[in-house]
């Protein structure tokens, strides 16, 4: 299995990396915070077999543009938690 690094250069001037695997139909995963694309590799493996699969890297601050806010993902997590 190939995997293709490469960013995506968004309009409002974010650089965002992805992960890129397989030929076929579209496939693209999210991953939840903090992890990172690697937590998808054993789908990844499996589904670039008949699949394009794409698997963005949402927490990687530093390799995109500018900083990423993820304050409100805090919040969350602590209002939910008793």
């Amino acid at each position: 299995m190939t995997l293709d690094h490469a960013y995506a250069d968004l309009p409002n001037g974010m650089r965002l990396h992805y992960v890129a695997a397989g030929s076929g139909p579209l496939l693209v995963f999210v991953h939840g915070f903090p992890e990172f694309w690697y937590e998808w590799k054993e789908q990844l493996a499996e589904f670039s077999r008949d699949h394009r699969v794409i698997i963005f890297s949402l927490t990687r601050r530093r390799r995109i543009g500018r900083s990423v806010n993820f304050s409100h993902r805090a919040k969350v997590g602590k209002s939910a938690s008793p």
